[in-house]
């Protein structure tokens, strides 16, 4: 395997750690915060919009490095990685630049899935495909 390819996996098994470590790390926090106030805590509903919102695009730019890097499946892959990265990227957008201050306790914590994401999108558009060799009989 070429090294854009593992740089190009390493990143996108990266952006699935992250987004499951975003997930994990903001129910911690919105169980705090519920405690703190003495809020209702609802937690199917606010697990349920943590995995939508950060944990699966993670996972399908993840499986799109997968299908792109190791299967050398570059449809599926590559729309894997473009459609989940541009979901990542859209929401980093929305909630941490668009939302102002507040939001920006996290921004740490949420920039790097999309710097990884972008670094798998690139490198999937930069690593060619090798011509299938054929045996000769």
């Amino acid at each position: 395997m070429a090294i854009a390819r593992i740089v190009e996996l390493i990143g996108g098994l990266g952006t699935g750690l992250l987004g499951i470590i975003v997930g994990i790390v903001t129910f911690k926090d919105d169980f705090e915060i519920s405690q703190r106030l003495e809020h209702e805590f609802h937690p199917v509903r606010d697990f349920l919009i943590l995995l939508l919102f950060f944990t699966i695009p993670n996972l399908v730019v993840a499986t799109g490095a997968y299908f792109h890097a190791v299967r050398r499946d570059s449809g599926i892959g590559r729309l894997l990685i473009f459609f989940g990265g541009a979901f990542v990227v859209g929401l980093f957008l929305l909630f941490e630049l668009n939302a102002g201050y507040g939001a920006m306790y996290m921004i740490g914590l949420r920039f790097w899935p999309v710097v990884l994401t972008l670094l798998t999108a690139g490198i999937s558009l930069a690593v060619r495909e090798e011509p299938h060799r054929h045996k000769d009989a």
